[in-house]
């Protein structure tokens, strides 16, 4: 009420350039506004659309990257060198003296002369022994297998459960996963799986979790059947799955932007993968319990608004894998903010171009004001002064042919009939001076006839 009672105190040479850069704002904004919200629409969903080909594309990266995994141990199972390796294993570690175990953790892991992690490099105890010789004919063939392949390690096992045979020779090598230490394990679990339903077919995969043997590390462990000549049960064999593939498909940052990224969780809704934005593991570590995740748990799939594993408001591409038993919700996120820039940006330059015309309309405005406050404030002081019966004064801008003309030939009129009025009383005044000069002349030559 005060802001509407100033601008009408306001002469007109103010108003009109406050009233016209405002109008001018106001519709500039009003057009800024909506072509903003449409812009926003526009890069949210075109950034969605982004996302759901890089997650698709991730997915498929992923199942193929499992596919091969099931792969190879189906079809090494059937590989004559595995099936070698296994009967010649299998009679090697029965002719150790005393126990397996024991032994050859001696020989492979307590003698090795390389630290955990590199156990792989001794090829040869150099005892000897027929173990040793059978471990000198073959290991160089699964060591070369594991570390093309990337797997964390190969293992062969007798249909008794003695794990007879270990790349990288670690505390479950030589062991019995029937009987022994390791047997609540889920390489234990893999290897039950398959002898349970002994056929070409009978893989076993196990989700990552954390295996002790291995420091804790989170390993996913694929055992498939070894046949011999025969055709008969032979022996298992089993592939332990580092994580480092899959965290290599995941952190990928093609498409990602500077706050997108995808990650794997697992039906207990703890990650599969690191995070990339984490200096620290977060596999196994971190739970995410998103709508999103929720979601691709459920068995659904598709983009959507919502809060990401970080807390931020994102737009989120989710879908279920499911592979061999074990269901992962695969989610890539983007934050809204990042999503928004280019929208922000052309915001930012509508601001900017509505502050300039705010300047250059107001300056126009106040060229327009000053063009027309002029001659209304010569108009408004000559009506003054005729107001005040200064009927000599000149009436300005007679000759403009707008509506200050029109205007100026309106108060020409006023001025001319405040001319006729006054000649007119002027008039009138000496007819009735003559009038009262004649009457007195009469009236003396009354009173003189009378006197007479």
């Amino acid at each position: 009420m005060g802001a509407g009672m100033t601008l009408f105190a306001l002469r007109i040479s103010q108003k009109l350039p406050i009233v016209i850069a405002g109008l001018a704002v106001l519709s500039a904004m009003i057009t800024g506004i909506v072509a903003f919200l449409q812009a926003k629409t526009t890069v949210e969903h075109e950034a969605a659309e982004k996302l759901q080909a890089v997650h698709e594309a991730r997915h498929h990266e992923l199942e193929s990257y499992l596919d091969a995994v099931r792969q190879d141990v189906s079809l090494l199972a059937d590989n004559r060198m595995v099936v070698y390796a296994v009967a010649a294993f299998d009679s090697a570690f029965s002719a150790v003296r005393g126990d397996p175990a024991q032994v050859l953790q001696d020989r492979y892991i307590a003698g090795n002369p390389h630290p955990a992690g590199e156990r792989h490099r001794l090829v040869e105890a150099g005892d000897g022994s027929p173990y040793d010789t059978v471990h000198t004919d073959y290991h160089r063939w699964f060591s070369r297998l594991a570390e093309e392949r990337g797997y964390y390690d190969v293992f062969l096992v007798n249909l008794d459960g003695d794990v007879i045979y270990s790349v990288f020779k670690e505390d479950d090598f030589a062991t019995n996963l029937a009987t022994g230490a390791w047997r609540d394990t889920d390489l234990a679990a893999v290897y039950r799986a398959v002898t349970a339903d002994f056929r070409p077919d009978a893989l076993a995969f196990t989700d990552f979790r954390r295996y002790a043997p291995s420091a804790d590390a989170p390993a996913g462990f694929m055992a498939a059947p070894v046949f011999d000549e025969m055709g008969g049960p032979h022996g298992v064999l089993v592939f332990q799955m580092p994580i480092g593939r899959i965290n290599a498909i995941m952190q990928s940052r093609a498409g990602m932007g500077e706050t997108g990224e995808t990650y794997l969780v697992g039906a207990d809704h703890l990650m599969r993968s690191d995070s990339w934005f984490s200096d620290t593991a977060t596999i196994l570590e971190r739970t995410v319990d998103t709508e999103p995740v929720r979601r691709a748990l459920a068995g659904q799939h598709g983009t959507m608004m919502a809060v990401g594993a970080h807390g931020t408001e994102t737009i989120a591409a989710y879908e279920p894998v499911d592979f061999m038993g074990a269901t992962w919700a695969l989610v890539g996120e983007i934050e809204v903010a990042e999503a928004d820039e280019p929208a922000f940006a052309m915001g930012r330059s509508i601001l900017v171009l509505v502050g300039a015309m705010a300047l250059v309309i107001a300056a126009g405005g106040a060229l327009v004001a000053r063009g027309l406050a002029r001659p209304i404030g010569r108009m408004t002081e000559a009506m003054r002064r005729l107001a005040a019966d200064e009927l000599d004064t000149e009436v300005p801008d007679r000759g403009r042919r707008d509506e200050l003309g029109e205007m100026a030939a309106a108060v020409q009129v006023f001025k001319d009939n405040g001319l006729r009025i006054r000649r007119l009383n002027a008039e009138q005044a000496e007819r009735d001076a003559q009038a009262a000069a004649d009457k007195r002349a009469m009236m003396d030559r009354l009173a003189s006839d009378f006197e007479g």
